[in-house]
């Protein structure tokens, strides 16, 4: 009441910006990105001349999932104060990262760190760049390094940008090292305070895949299509959990709807298709599917590998099959299937 009672009184006389970030400051200490995003965006465009307010605005809006916003926010605070190396540039890599643009990125951080050598915001961009690179000690110690240092968990408290992805690269990290009991406890401690953050409810979705509880990773999936009905990314994980409970005809629905929604980075839904076209005896399709999500990422995912491995080898085509197989564990290394498979065509 008396932060709305402050706008109303500010109104014809003076700066508003103050008044609407303080309603969003409470909106988001109660758990609420997109209210609190909403408000700040409403006082930062009345100041737009003012590089500060313009941050806030971004922050808020990074924090509510809008990143088209954060981008027009941040991108207006650097002009206005192009030499302010800190907050500003490691919220612009923040956003460069889930655009996948990782070497403009890397640049971005070594601005900022150029600056200030124990800016740790910046190293915990620097450790996300670390997991794309499967560098996960060097990534472990830049989260750590903040997060020992910043313990925000507190859901009574607002959140910063940089606390956020800290704690999402520690669940990240984790889970990629099959360490999915403790992943779970990071996503758990950013959903204390927002219960409705999306990336969070995807890794705890995919940490309980993997653990084999699916009807909880059922749950956290369902939650993301709540939330966001066509979110490809909770289609193609809600497909997956299908298959994993023998409902390949509802997987490949899901899995179908995931890939009509266009992104040719995700590579989810043409992996999960192959594995249902395999499980039906369809091993054309299957392979034509593998390969397009090789050939989209041949980086990251393992099980793509080692399932068009499989097809080689049922073909008799070891030598294709070992290098799909080499490449499945360069890429991953702590899954055991790929050098079980590769151990046993070594003793043909």
């Amino acid at each position: 009441r008396y932060f709305k009672q402050a706008i109303q009184y500010a109104e014809g006389r003076g700066p508003l910006a103050c008044s609407y970030h303080a309603l969003g400051a409470l909106y988001s200490s109660l758990g609420q990105p997109k209210k609190s995003a909403d408000v700040i965006k409403r006082g930062a465009k009345l100041e737009s001349d003012q590089p500060e307010v313009q941050y806030h605005a971004a922050a808020a809006s990074f924090l509510a999932y809008d990143f088209i916003s954060a981008r027009e926010f941040i991108e207006r605070a650097i002009r206005q104060s192009p030499r302010r190396l800190g907050r500003d540039y490691n919220l612009k890599g923040f956003l460069l990262l889930l655009e996948q643009k990782y070497d403009t990125a890397e640049v971005v951080f070594r601005q900022a760190l150029s600056v200030n050598r124990e800016d740790l915001a910046a190293r915990v961009g620097m450790g996300h760049l670390a997991i794309v690179n499967k560098k996960y000690s060097e990534a472990e110690r830049n989260f750590q390094a903040y997060l020992e240092t910043n313990p925000r968990y507190d859901p009574s408290r607002g959140f910063r940008v940089e606390t956020k992805m800290a704690l999402l690269g520690m669940g990240w990290l984790l889970s990629n090292q099959n360490r999915y009991p403790s992943a779970l406890e990071f996503f758990d401690k950013i959903l204390a305070r927002d219960p409705s953050d999306l990336f969070s409810l995807l890794g705890k979705g995919n940490a309980y895949n993997a653990l084999g509880q699916f009807e909880k990773a059922e749950a956290s999936f369902k939650r993301v299509l709540e939330l966001d009905p066509e979110n490809q990314y909770g289609l193609a994980e809600m497909g997956l959990v299908k298959l994993n409970k023998g409902d390949a005809a509802g997987a490949e629905r899901l899995f179908k709807r995931a890939k009509a929604k266009g992104d040719e980075k995700y590579t989810c839904p043409y992996e999960g298709l192959g594995l249902v076209y395999l499980k039906q005896g369809k091993q054309k399709e299957a392979k034509e599917h593998f390969e397009r999500a090789i050939q989209i990422n041949p980086e990251i995912e393992f099980k793509k590998y080692n399932e068009l491995a499989k097809i080689y080898i049922k073909q008799g085509n070891t030598a294709k099959a070992r290098s799909l197989l080499q490449k499945s564990i360069q890429n991953y290394p702590y899954d055991p299937e790929a050098k079980l498979l590769l151990a046993r065509i070594s003793r043909q």
